[in-house]
């Protein structure tokens, strides 16, 4: 009889080893995804930043520009805002990356950002990563209570978002404030959404 509970204490604990180790390799995968995607992504918005694509802007109310709301995020006017963007921007999408399981929450920050740039944007092209940027930002400060990444990252970041948000809201013919408007409030109502049916707090 000891024997046999000595038995079942050796498998048992290496079940418990190879579960272990399936979750530490499976881990590294989607760490190892993550950073691809990161590289393409900002790979991609340095070609058409560098070419200058504005092909890819949004024009706002312009039914043939309704398809560059999945593109305007990735060309920039010149190299200042390019650099603007870029810098906070690899910061974000690092985290959210590695942070959210569900990655297509990632094409909705995107298309519906470019939405609401596109139907509030008036005159004008709309081009540049801010909005993504703006509906990043409002998708993890609705995602604290869920996620304590998100809410370290915010708050070891919070003097340089909160100078983001305020100045990046405030209405200027310098910037596309219907783009930081549009992709703050898809932040917010796609974290509110996707939160909905998950646990309040989780470590990943």
């Amino acid at each position: 009889m000891i024997k046999n509970k000595n038995i079942k204490k050796e498998l048992f604990q290496n079940n418990l080893s190879l579960n272990k180790m399936g979750n530490l390799t499976l881990f590294f995968k989607k760490m190892k995804f993550s950073i691809f995607i990161y590289i393409i992504m900002l790979a991609a918005i340095t070609v058409c930043s560098l070419f200058q694509l504005n092909v890819l802007a949004i024009k706002p109310l312009d039914f043939d520009s309704l398809w560059n709301i999945g593109t305007s995020w990735l060309t920039h006017e010149n190299f200042e805002h390019y650099k603007n963007n870029m810098i906070i921007l690899s910061q974000l999408l690092l985290v959210f990356l590695l942070v959210e399981k569900n990655k297509s929450v990632l094409i909705l920050l995107i298309l519906f950002s470019g939405f609401f740039t596109w139907l509030l944007g008036g005159n004008g092209l709309h081009l540049g990563a801010s909005g993504l940027i703006f509906a990043l930002i409002g998708y993890m400060f609705l995602s604290i209570f869920r996620n304590v990444w998100y809410l370290i990252f915010i708050i070891v970041m919070s003097s340089q978002l909160f100078y983001i948000v305020f100045h990046g809201l405030i209405p200027s013919q310098e910037i596309s404030f219907s783009g930081h408007f549009g992709g703050f409030i898809s932040g917010l109502l796609i974290a509110y959404f996707a939160n909905k049916n998950r646990k309040n707090i989780s470590l990943f």
